[in-house]
């Protein structure tokens, strides 16, 4: 095992470089808002109180949006190519710092970001989560990296400490690790999907810092590139949604009682899939080329409907930032096109969809 350099350190103002483009409608729909077109921003967070943080990982900065208008503040502090960012705490969250190997720990003060610590990964970290995987009331980061074969989980000490480690084996590119309660005893679990070899996997956590390896699918010719979590078949228990990004489907893995019972694809209208959510009505959320495509299994098959976007929606998120407790929907765009804000109710808002 590794040994892990912490370095902590406080910033006490943060400088912004050159804005970007101001936010712009989409000209569709006045509930379909583009902000900052000319990025490519690769994870998206709604931080509350009207902003919205990006990891803009080709500019090597962040990206903070206020919803009240005007352009978008960048900051390069964070260094070269973040890849992802996750809440933490109130107005703090993480962000992953590929290209530096490092996770840190920022925070929104009067509209501006600071970054207040850092720690060491040892790797170059392509995603990052943040949960109480051991129970004891302290935060601890699942980290993946940008290629590898192990997803470490840092043991979190408190004050952003993370004293000791574990790593969880996985095939290379085990990207977009996400949180589950696979068998219902209130312990999160992780899955997700190996990008290279096709398969997708749960760790289920056992307690006492234990993981067991349960997979959903071995390897396959398929590339599955994200997970989505949720009960899309309404029997009380969350289901896997893989996002294929060839074999022109996503797949859906039902499951109750920590035992996978019956799998499904949702086809895919012109290509394979980048990134997969699901909202909790069971409606199942896609990234594909150019737009999202949204999934309801309605008398025996798929209705499909769709809503813009840019291109290779790489993140989707589901939050409500207008406090109408209407879910809403943030798309990063991470080959172009910004951040895309759909505000739903987000099935009537979309278009149907035939598929050819």
């Amino acid at each position: 095992m590794r040994t892990w350099l912490v370095a902590v350190f406080l910033v006490l103002a943060a400088c912004t470089g050159p804005a970007s483009r101001p936010e712009v409608d989409s000209g569709m729909n006045p509930r379909i808002r583009v902000l900052g077109s000319d990025t490519r921003p690769w994870d998206v967070l709604y931080l509350g109180g009207g902003y919205l943080v990006a990891v803009l990982h080709g500019d090597n900065a962040l990206g903070l949006w206020s919803l009240a208008g005007g352009p978008a503040r960048r900051f390069p502090e964070v260094g070269y190519h973040p890849d992802a960012v996750a809440p933490w705490d109130g107005s703090r969250f993480v962000v992953a710092a590929e290209g530096v190997g490092e996770v840190q720990l920022w925070c929104l003060e009067g509209g501006v970001l600071v970054k207040e610590k850092a720690v060491s990964a040892g790797f170059p970290v392509r995603d990052v989560l943040a949960a109480d995987l051991d129970g004891d009331g302290r935060r601890d980061l699942v980290l993946s990296p940008y290629a590898g074969r192990r997803v470490r989980i840092l043991w979190g000490a408190g004050d952003f400490r993370f004293p000791e480690s574990l790593e969880l084996a996985a095939a290379p590119t085990p990207w977009h690790p996400a949180l589950i309660d696979w068998n219902h005893d209130d312990l999160p679990d992780l899955v997700w999907s190996d990008w290279d070899t096709g398969s997708v996997r749960v760790q289920v956590n056992r307690g006492g810092r234990r993981f067991e390896t349960v997979f959903l699918q071995p390897p396959s010719p398929d590339s599955p590139r994200q997970v989505g979590v949720g009960d899309v078949d309404g029997d009380g228990w969350d289901d896997v949604v893989a996002a294929l990004e060839t074999g022109k489907a996503a797949r859906v893995f039902y499951h109750r009682g920590g035992e996978q019972v019956a799998t499904e694809d949702i086809p895919a209208p012109r290509w394979g899939y980048s990134s997969a959510a699901v909202t909790v009505d069971g409606t199942v959320i896609l990234g594909e080329e150019g737009r999202v495509i949204l999934a309801r299994r309605t008398a025996g098959r798929w209705a499909l409907r769709w809503l813009p976007a840019g291109s290779l929606p790489s993140r989707l998120r589901l939050v409500d930032v207008n406090g109408d407790e209407v879910t809403d929907l943030l798309v990063a765009n991470s080959a172009g096109g910004g951040v895309t804000l759909i505000h739903g109710p987000l099935w009537d808002l979309a278009e149907p969809l035939e598929m050819p």
